[in-house]
């Protein structure tokens, strides 16, 4: 662990990259193979707080540290207060997007196996930090449908609207509409509504999804992952129109072939 410098690109989980300049930085999960608590404690090891990377050519990554000094507070109070003070032990799946002269970086913090996480936002005028947090995009507990983790951004080219679309083996995908110049939902508190989902909510369920748009064939594309049994196989869906009803169907009738 106290060679977390030679790193490269090893303990990378859920990588988000952004490109800024001549460098590609990548932020990810930090969750370390072989993790020891109390011999990052004695070494002065941060651990927990979401990887930070950067490399000119994608190959050779340089180890910049981590993107926040410690678990955001008013996350972790919400996952234990809901969880009998158990969990939110680290940061998951961070995503970054550009927001004018600043950039954006949502993360997520839970508490595993469990609906009760939140997905905050804090931003910055550099790639490196120090980052501010900026406060909370969803969160959910135990009495929601979904699960507030994996979350990732679009802006439609259209209409120039954000979306942040999210979640994790519990009850599907689910989209809410953000703020541009918040990056905070336009409703506060809104969970967003169901975009793409799989009957069996005990198995075989979708999560991480991540949008793409692609202008020259005037599309989106929905990257996700299947859950068991197929561990963490990932799969794509693409809408014959641009509407989440025609996503949904297309989806579905994808994973339901797959299952058969």
């Amino acid at each position: 662990m106290e060679h977390y410098k030679e790193w490269g690109t090893y303990n990378v989980h859920d990588p988000a990259c952004l490109k800024v300049g001549d460098y590609y930085y990548v932020y990810s999960t930090d969750a370390i193979f072989g993790e020891n608590f109390r011999k990052a404690e004695k070494e002065a090891i941060p651990t927990g707080y979401i990887q930070v990377r950067r490399s000119k050519d994608l190959v050779n990554w340089e180890f910049c540290g981590w993107a926040f000094p410690e678990i955001p507070e008013e996350a972790v109070t919400w996952v234990r207060n809901q969880n009998k003070g158990r969990g939110a032990t680290n940061i998951w799946a961070p995503y970054v997007i550009p927001y004018k002269d600043s950039y954006r970086l949502y993360y997520c913090v839970s508490a595993f196996g469990r609906k009760t996480s939140y997905i905050g936002l804090a931003e910055v005028p550099s790639s490196e930090g120090p980052w501010t947090l900026k406060g909370c995009a969803v969160k959910t507990d135990t009495t929601s449908v979904m699960n507030a983790i994996d979350p990732s951004v679009i802006v439609d080219p259209g209409t120039g609207k954000w979306w942040i679309h999210y979640g994790s083996y519990f009850g599907g995908l689910f989209c809410v509409e953000l703020n541009p110049k918040t990056g905070l939902p336009v409703t506060e508190g809104d969970q967003g509504h169901l975009v793409a989902r799989r009957a069996n909510y005990r198995q075989d369920n979708l999560e991480a999804p991540k949008i793409i748009y692609n202008p020259e064939l005037g599309n989106y594309f929905l990257f996700c992952i299947l859950r068991p049994p197929y561990d963490h196989l990932q799969r794509t869906g693409r809408p014959l129109r641009q509407t989440r009803r025609a996503l949904y169907r297309l989806l579905r009738q994808s994973t339901q072939r797959y299952h058969q």
